[in-house]
């Protein structure tokens, strides 16, 4: 195994005596080698890459020294197969010689799928010889302010990356800017207007999102006033433009940018909800860079986010989420205090569950952290999880906040959390979540049978439950770099107490599957964390991972949160549920309590249980960083907007009936990958994809429900639920990219164009009998064009 700036591989040398013709006499009796220098890439401890994507992806053996993954192209770059050699002609022997000449070849195929369906080929060939030398007569001056390297591979940052792209339209100015990317756009509004996808679209969406991203920073505000204050566009026209640039503004990547949202947040040039919007994308950005961050965090701080809860949770988790993605890279993570000091967060730290608002500031600091996953908290988030006097949602979560930390720091962690799971005495949801984050890291089967041989003595079916479930569903897996993981886990279920009970108790059920011939795959996970008091769940979580050549990726994951709500559904549902001029805000109201007769004697010291505060929490994460996240509490939420009037549920249950509107349009980015693969030759090859992807929908959605539920004189439960939707959704996706080799002079590769249309009619019809809870659904034919 040699390392060089291609990474750590498997090198073979072949060295032949033979005589060479030298360049210059005073080598003339020395002897000459031949070596040739073969490097076996499917063999190496790891590729050097550096780059960045809007997409986050583990490698498959980051959690476990997987040796399926250790010796096959999954270790690779991704997609990515590469063959090189490099002759060297030596003169001199093993204790002395002189490169006279050296030529090194290399190819490099980028195969998406498999190797045998093609792919794209680029050949890098490079040729050095040795014409002249002259002996070194003075003495070299060491390097002043030497910058101290670890490896031999330097870590390339964004900013560098990004002002070494050439761009033709920073030489334009501002007013031919502002026209190429108001025809551009114009037209773009204009073809979504069309009844038909037109291919157009993604090709004008793209052109749109090169010309702001490639136009001088300071220009940006300029060109996205220019739209707010022209007023030849039609009013339907300008909306739909300005709606474009709020998408793509958030996805530049850049300190103005980020400026630019602050202005507009600040001054209350956007609404609230637009406002999320644009602060969301923020923390999934393709180019991490510190200064965007920095500009973010001042976001965070202003009085007009932080006095909106919503806005301040979102802009919180933004800035986490990209704190975690820049102190991934190298270089932050030794020499940027955003990756070594834990004061950025000091703004949420000094809070006790007083209040509601406090409350929750501890909840949005847990979930930070948990994003950020810098070690350096680990410490604090240990105290809070012993600290047993705290409410258990924030113990839970404060768990969860060490997701990204476990995979770190393990045997930290997995001493803080074991004790946990096995102590019988905390709450089952305490228990469970400590055995999820355990799992995050894929433990060793040292681990697995500590875990399993809790089972044979566990006193709760919830925890019970929940575990067998879980291991049993996953150790189904067929993943490639799962495959040492499910067969441990096996081998320790051998030993395990089989734990079934019904599904009113807590489950986790993983759904996976894998195509070899692909090389890609996925796996859909539900879980379920049971109550003892009540048949709601108090939890429920779904969540998405793909699996590509060897890459795990966590898509999606969202979840609710259920306290108090099993009383609200008995006066809705129930036979002694509210009349019909009842307000939705009155539900959570308490009603009035019988008093006892305090002149019979009480035998029995027994206190009357109180109800407990009806509360929903949602969540949502995207490629494992939680992008948003909601509270709502009776107490406070909605006796808010109780306060402001009342809504009538029969208003509700009427425009169920009559239909919601359910047309939009979205414009996003799903490609954003710009990468640097060091070459034998000393030539860099370069990769860039870049693609866009508009969304819309024109339909409605109604719901039914017979007899209806707030009706004069209805008696009793409904007896079924309707369920229509009509949607026409269409998606337009653009992608272009290439794979250059790239010099200061000049540049050569191969590029790629894909441009695609969907457009489904959806016409579906689902219908529940609620006393059977039968379930039938019918959907028309879709129809696809493409």
């Amino acid at each position: 195994m040699e390392e060089s700036l291609e990474g750590k591989c498997k090198t073979v040398y072949y060295v032949v005596k033979t005589p060479i013709y030298h360049a210059s006499r005073a080598y003339a009796a020395v002897p000459s080698l031949k070596v040739t220098k073969v490097r076996d890439y499917k063999h190496c401890e790891h590729r050097s890459y550096d780059g960045f994507s809007v997409f986050q992806a583990n490698k498959c053996s980051l959690h476990s020294n997987e040796p399926e993954c250790q010796h096959s192209r999954f270790e690779q770059v991704p997609a990515l197969t590469s063959a090189s050699h490099t002759h060297y002609n030596l003169s001199g022997d093993k204790n002395g010689f002189v490169i006279q000449s050296a030529i090194s070849s290399s190819q490099h195929i980028l195969t998406p799928y498999k190797v045998e369906n093609g792919g794209a080929i680029t050949y890098v060939l490079q040729k050095f010889a040795l014409l002249n030398y002259n002996p070194i007569r003075e003495q070299l001056a060491l390097p002043v302010n030497a910058k101290h390297i670890p490896s031999l591979v330097a870590d390339m940052l964004p900013e560098t990356i990004t002002s070494s792209m050439p761009s033709a339209e920073q030489e334009m100015s501002i007013q031919e800017i502002t026209s190429k990317i108001s025809q551009l756009l114009q037209s773009y509004v204009n073809l979504l207007r069309q009844n038909v996808p037109a291919l157009e679209v993604g090709q004008k969406l793209r052109e749109v999102f090169r010309y702001l991203r490639n136009v001088k920073p300071q220009y940006l505000p300029q060109v996205y006033n220019t739209f707010v204050v022209r007023s030849g566009f039609d009013r339907e026209i300008q909306k739909k433009i300005i709606d474009t640039l709020h998408d793509i503004i958030p996805f530049l990547g850049h300190k103005e940018a980020v400026m630019l949202i602050k202005d507009l947040i600040v001054n209350q040039r956007v609404s609230e909800a637009r406002a999320i919007q644009l602060i969301m994308p923020l923390g999934l950005a393709a180019e991490p860079q510190e200064e965007v961050a920095q500009k973010l965090m001042e976001i965070c701080k202003e009085g007009s986010v932080s006095n909106s809860p919503l806005l301040k949770k979102t802009c919180w988790l933004a800035f986490s989420s990209l704190q975690h993605k820049i102190c991934e890279r190298p270089y932050y993570m030794q020499n940027s205090r955003l990756c070594t000091e834990t004061e950025y967060l000091n703004e949420l730290a000094h809070v006790s569950p007083v209040s509601t608002q406090e409350y929750e500031d501890q909840i949005l600091l847990l979930k930070s952290i948990g994003n950020s996953g810098l070690e350096a908290h680990l410490p604090r988030v240990a105290q809070i999880i012993l600290q047993n006097e705290r409410p258990l949602r924030v113990r839970v979560q404060a768990i969860y906040a060490l997701r990204r930390i476990i995979v770190k720091q393990p045997e930290k962690v997995l001493s803080l959390l074991i004790p946990i799971y096995k102590d019988i005495n905390e709450d089952h949801e305490l228990r469970i979540a400590a055995f999820n984050v355990i799992m995050k890291m894929k433990p060793g089967l040292p681990t697995l049978e500590v875990l399993v041989d809790q089972l044979k003595t566990e006193p709760s079916l919830h925890v019970g439950s929940y575990v067998f479930s879980y291991l049993t569903t996953l150790a189904n897996a067929t993943t490639p770099c799962m495959k040492t993981f499910t067969e441990d886990l096996k081998l320790a279920l051998r030993f395990s107490k089989p734990i079934i009970p019904g599904m009113l108790f807590s489950k986790a059920f993983h759904l996976p599957y894998y195509n070899a011939e692909m090389e890609m795959g996925g796996k859909a996970s539900f879980y379920s964390i049971g109550s003892l008091d009540s048949l709601v769940p108090r939890a429920v979580v779904g969540k998405y991972i793909s699996y590509k050549k060897g890459y795990q990726m966590d898509i999606i994951e969202g979840g609710l949160r259920f306290e108090g709500v099993q009383p609200i559904l008995e006066k809705i549902m129930g036979p002694r549920s509210y009349s019909y001029d009842q307000s939705v805000f009155d539900i959570p109201r308490r009603t009035p309590r019988p008093q006892f007769n305090t002149n019979r004697p009480r035998m029995l010291d027994i206190l009357e249980r109180e109800p407990q505060e009806p509360s929903i929490a949602a969540y949502i994460k995207l490629f494992g960083n939680e992008i948003a996240f909601i509270d709502l509490h009776a107490s406070d939420v909605l006796s808010n907007i109780l306060s402001q009037g009342k809504i009538a549920l029969p208003d509700i249950e009427r425009k169920l009936n009559q239909g919601y509107d359910m047309t939009f349009t979205k414009a996003m980015p799903i490609a954003h990958v710009y990468g640097t693969i060091p070459t034998q030759a000393g030539l860099p090859i370069q990769l860039r994809l870049f693609g866009t992807k508009t969304i819309s929908n024109r339909g409605i959605l109604k719901a039914q429900i017979e007899p209806a539920m707030f009706a004069n004189g209805r008696m009793g439960m409904p007896t079924a639920v309707r369920i229509t939707a009509d949607m026409h959704p269409t998606i337009v996706m653009d992608l272009a990219g290439n794979m250059t080799v790239k010099l200061a002079v000049i540049e050569a590769g191969v590029a790629v164009r894909a441009t695609a249309a969907f457009s489904s009619p959806i016409r579906a019809n689902l219908m529940v009998d609620v006393p059977t809870m039968e379930v039938t659904a019918q959907m028309q034919p879709i129809e696809v064009r493409l």
